[in-house]
């Protein structure tokens, strides 16, 4: 796989991405501001940063970031399993980083997948 990929954020912007970390930076923080605006985008960007980052352990906070992006958009989707599954991941790498702030996010948004869920014994 080419470690060059294309991003195309709007109808008139496009970004063409390699593995440079602050181009990584740029896409994981991109796909956290889609968020709010378009889930779609959001989604598209997050993935394109994950396979930019691919099996590298050096962008633990980007890669959390683009799985909580992810996570939000399966919980909205009403994907909650897979959800789930990307939220506890970030929670992980959050811990990893000692990131108290965004391991206690990532409990408010498991929990709002369990409500979701109305399965309040996990």
């Amino acid at each position: 796989m080419s470690r060059n990929h294309m991003v195309h954020l709007s109808e008139k912007f496009e970004v063409a991405l390699s593995n440079d970390p602050s181009q990584i930076r740029v896409l994981a923080l991109l796909a956290k501001d889609f968020r709010s605006t378009n889930l779609a985008k959001a989604r598209e960007t997050a993935e394109t940063c994950l396979s930019l980052i691919g099996e590298s352990t050096s962008y633990p906070h980007e890669k959390a970031l683009a799985l909580t992006t992810l996570g939000l958009c399966n919980r909205f989707d009403g994907n909650a399993q897979k959800a789930i599954e990307q939220f506890s991941e970030a929670q992980s790498l959050y811990r990893s980083l000692n990131d108290a702030w965004n391991v206690a996010d990532s409990y408010l948004k498991l929990g709002s997948v369990y409500r979701y869920l109305t399965d309040y014994k996990n």
